[in-house]
């Protein structure tokens, strides 16, 4: 479970738009995270040779392309506004 935190940007600290929620992975996340990260560049760069050596020397080749990008850029909704929730911020932002 990841820890969300309020931060405020700047302002009166009274006005409730100015703090954006920020996500906090916790350590086992993160160990996760870099586990499947190195696992999974280790596999690309294996099949990306794969595809590119027999192209390099003018035969056909098959590619799958992935977007990892936000893969592991996500915080819950529900936890999101559990923490908001526990906090003393005006009820109508959530």
């Amino acid at each position: 479970m990841e820890n969300v935190v309020l931060v405020f940007k700047k302002g009166k600290k009274d006005d409730s738009g100015l703090y954006r929620p920020v996500s906090l992975p916790a350590v086992a996340g993160k160990i996760m995270e870099k586990i499947i990260l190195e696992v999974t560049e280790k596999n690309l760069k294996a099949s990306a040779d794969k595809v590119f050596h027999p192209a390099d020397q003018g035969k056909p080749g098959d590619e799958i392309f992935f977007d990892l990008g936000k893969a592991f850029d996500t915080v819950s909704p529900n936890i999101l506004l559990d923490k908001m929730s526990s906090t003393q911020l005006d009820k109508h932002i959530m």
